[in-house]
């Protein structure tokens, strides 16, 4: 008996795959053609044709993966198709009442929204797809006290308890809670993206707590510092670097090269080729030490050597400026120490791998999918360590959709 699965596979040009698979599609070999699909999904190939003529037994094992890659292609408006099956493989599918859902084609049909318009530009090797939705602006907000991070100097008097529901959105130090005894300390990285709000307790072991908008549960962060936006966005950009990823500053620098904003805010979803960030790992008691010298940076500050988190999907939120002065000037960073005039500070959230829809550029629905389907596994403040000789880069990402917002009025 054969424990190998036999893949032949012929892709297209019109993102199909037609795949041909002999032997047995059973526990040994089943999740053999799920990794072997997921290749292609990964590289873009939303219609999947599989031959199944030859496969000579089907277990519920092979079921499952079947019907886990139909619902996967399904969510992104992709297609599965049994193009041809042996009478073995009929006669389970049709005992376990699937028969419909692979082989009649009015019932596997996706249907298609209308693609809106958009425009195509290169830059950077990197493929912008930029559809035009309005010329809104987002009002925003900078509050606390960022320098008060290097000796945990916080107290109750920096807190304050911010609600974010609808088009409101916010990075920065904080906890989910409403009041600052609550929080007992605990204060991490957070990010808030519409009615979902995800935060990192120090000491946690990278796992990471969220509250999700739910009836009248209405998300709350008690925030020592951040930015908050409030708005629509004016534009929603698809980007895809083909088969080399593309770093984040490479992506904002050439975004803000498209839009021509001073400041923008950005919402990104986007599969990753490894990140490069840092988060607290200690309680905001106060110290008389600078966190980040040596040594106390070993003990009170994350962050990693290597990338890591390849293959996966983000959440990223951030704001950049090219206002070296202005009121954002404590919370944010340079790009890159080289090439890029801009500034930018740019939290993660990261999730288990999931393809990416498409067909649609409406976040509210991107952000549902992901947040009903896969784990939240860890935030990330992002960072580029691009020092010459121990340096670990910065994160990078294969393709994604971003919502960019003009920014020109800020507040304190």
């Amino acid at each position: 008996m054969s424990t190998n699965l036999i893949i032949n596979k012929t892709h297209t040009e019109s993102e199909s795959v037609n795949i041909i698979i002999e032997g047995r599609l059973d526990s040994l070999c089943a999740e053999q053609l799920a990794s072997s699909v997921e290749e292609d999904i990964r590289a873009g190939y939303y219609n999947v044709a599989i031959d199944m003529a030859a496969i000579e037994y089907i277990s519920s094992a092979g079921i499952r993966v079947l019907v886990k890659i139909y619902k996967q292609l399904h969510s992104v408006n992709g297609k599965l198709t049994l193009s041809s099956i042996s009478e073995n493989v009929k006669t389970v599918l049709d005992l376990a009442g699937l028969i419909d859902m692979f082989l009649h084609k009015e019932t596997n049909e996706v249907k298609h929204e209308a693609k809106p318009k958009n425009k195509e530009i290169t830059i950077s090797n990197i493929l912008f797809n930029i559809f035009e939705e309005n010329e809104s602006e987002m009002k925003c907000s900078v509050y606390g006290n960022p320098d008060k991070l290097t000796s945990m100097n916080f107290s109750k008097d920096d807190s304050l308890s911010l609600e974010f529901n609808g088009n409101k959105y916010g990075i920065g130090m904080g906890c989910i809670a409403t009041n600052y005894d609550d929080c007992n300390n605990n204060f991490g990285e957070f990010i808030a993206v519409h009615d979902f709000v995800a935060y990192l307790p120090p000491n946690s072991k990278h796992k990471p707590d969220f509250i999700l908008k739910t009836g009248n549960l209405i998300p709350v962060i008690n925030m020592l510092y951040g930015i908050t936006c409030q708005g629509t966005f004016s534009k929603s950009i698809h980007f895809d670097s083909g088969k080399q990823s593309a770093t984040l500053s490479s992506i904002l620098q050439s975004i803000s090269q498209i839009s021509n904003y001073e400041t923008y805010f950005y919402v990104m979803i986007a599969e990753t080729d490894g990140l490069i960030g840092a988060a607290i790992n200690t309680q905001t008691n106060n110290s008389t030490q600078n966190i980040f010298d040596y040594p106390e940076i070993k003990e009170k500050l994350y962050f990693n050597t290597e990338p890591i988190y390849e293959k996966m999907l983000t959440l990223v939120t951030g704001i950049v400026t090219k206002n070296k002065q202005g009121q954002l000037n404590k919370f944010v960073r340079p790009l890159n120490s080289t090439s890029s005039d801009l500034l930018a500070h740019s939290h993660a959230a990261i999730f288990d791998y999931m393809p990416l829809k498409k067909r649609t550029t409406s976040l509210s629905e991107m952000l549902k999918d992901l947040l009903e389907n896969k784990e939240l596994v860890d935030i990330l403040h992002l960072i580029n360590d691009d020092r010459i000789i121990n340096g670990s880069g910065e994160s990078k990402f294969t393709k994604g959709h971003c919502w960019i917002a003009n920014i020109k009025e800020l507040t304190q």
